[in-house]
């Protein structure tokens, strides 16, 4: 609890200075004062009324019948002779037994392995009470470290292993492409820097950018009934190149996206052939061809038409 003035100090048994300081001035005994200020070591103290043991001339006084504690005061029935002699001690502070006060437990109070798992509320431990480095992995139970104990950004690129090697460059986001083992990668702005990250298998691929649940491994038509514009195509071409024939007539911002989840284009190349549309596709530098070479790994090519052309747009 709280203290107005000054703070108990519980435990110790201290004995009163002397000569006594005399209430309302002067020191020592003069034989007609009574009240005199209780001090140790110059500092006044507040004992409870059964909490001193006072001796004057060699005889223990009875408390509330001799002599009364006052606060900082002990206040004698009989005013003490002048030159008589006095000591008294106090048997420790009065407190009131409560809450224990905040900060009066410190570290050096706590035996070492004293506080057990049973003593710590729940969320009790937070992160600043954690000295760095102060989890390893060993005091990490096994599946303990699930999705939602971890931040958003909080795991970079460089603690994750990306198979790196397998991989093509990131050039931008959005690219997606399988590694040596099989797994699936996608590119995303990690801290600003366009990098690759996994997921967990070819489903989740699928679902992550609603792509639909076929892979085109061959030769197929975009004949506007069984494969339609406005969808995304994604191709392997790990058995070997093939070519994708465009027969319907495309309307103004009709869009088609084509992207290597196999990281094989720049191996077995995919042919687009429009030609039968009488539509061209339109690069970068404005060249119109019936044509388009997928030829390059990793990569993920959205194509819309503009009226006149299908525009290369990534």
């Amino acid at each position: 609890m709280a203290y107005i003035g000054n703070i108990p100090k519980t435990g110790n048994q201290r004995k009163i200075d002397f000569p006594l300081d005399r209430f309302g001035g002067g020191s020592g005994f003069n034989g007609s004062s009574t009240d005199f200020y209780l001090r140790v070591s110059g500092d006044p103290v507040y004992p409870g009324a059964f909490q001193v043991m006072a001796v004057l001339n060699g005889s223990v006084l009875e408390p509330a019948t001799d002599y009364n504690i006052n606060n900082d005061l002990i206040e004698f029935t009989t005013a003490p002779a002048t030159g008589a002699t006095f000591f008294a001690v106090i048997f420790g502070d009065r407190l009131d037994i409560g809450t224990v006060s905040d900060g009066s437990i410190i570290a050096a109070k706590i035996l070492d392995g004293n506080i057990t798992t049973p003593k710590l509320a729940n969320l009790s431990v937070t992160a600043d009470k954690l000295a760095n480095n102060s989890i390893n992995s060993s005091k990490i139970l096994d599946d303990a470290v699930t999705e939602s104990k971890i931040f958003d950004g909080a795991i970079t690129p460089d603690k994750l292993n990306l198979g790196a090697a397998s991989l093509p460059t990131a050039q931008r986001v959005g690219q997606f492409a399988a590694d040596g083992n099989g797994d699936y990668y996608l590119t995303k702005l990690v801290n600003s820097v366009v990098t690759w990250v996994p997921l967990l298998n070819k489903e989740t691929v699928l679902s992550y950018v609603n792509y639909g649940v076929a892979v085109k491994t061959g030769a197929f038509t975009i004949d506007g009934t069984t494969n339609t514009y406005n969808s995304n195509y994604m191709l392997d071409s790990t058995g070997g190149a093939f070519q994708v024939t465009m027969t319907a007539t495309p309307s103004v911002g009709d869009f088609i996206r084509f992207v290597d989840v196999t990281n094989q284009w720049s191996i077995n190349n995919i042919t687009v052939d429009s030609s039968a549309t009488g539509a061209n596709f339109l690069d970068y530098l404005n060249t119109t061809d019936p044509q388009l070479a997928l030829d390059s790994n990793g990569w993920e090519v959205l194509l819309v038409y503009n009226g006149s052309n299908w525009k290369i747009v990534t």
